[in-house]
């Protein structure tokens, strides 16, 4: 969690209409059937990882 906060992100731990990714690693549930109901963008724990890199590189550069 500390790694997204680093980023600007404000985790929770609830899914709702105002969730924009749920991040899947593992056995997400019913958090998994309540994001697909409210549409929100369903991430794999790999995907999101790469995700990660790619902005830690944008931020990187910009800050260069």
């Amino acid at each position: 969690m500390a790694m997204l906060k680093e980023r600007g992100a404000h985790p929770v731990y609830n899914v709702s209409s105002r969730t924009d990714y749920l991040i899947v690693v593992e056995r997400p549930g019913i958090k998994l059937e309540k994001a697909l109901t409210l549409g929100v963008c369903i991430v794999p724990g790999y995907e999101f990882e790469s995700m990660l890199a790619q902005y830690d590189e944008q931020h990187n550069q910009d800050g260069a």
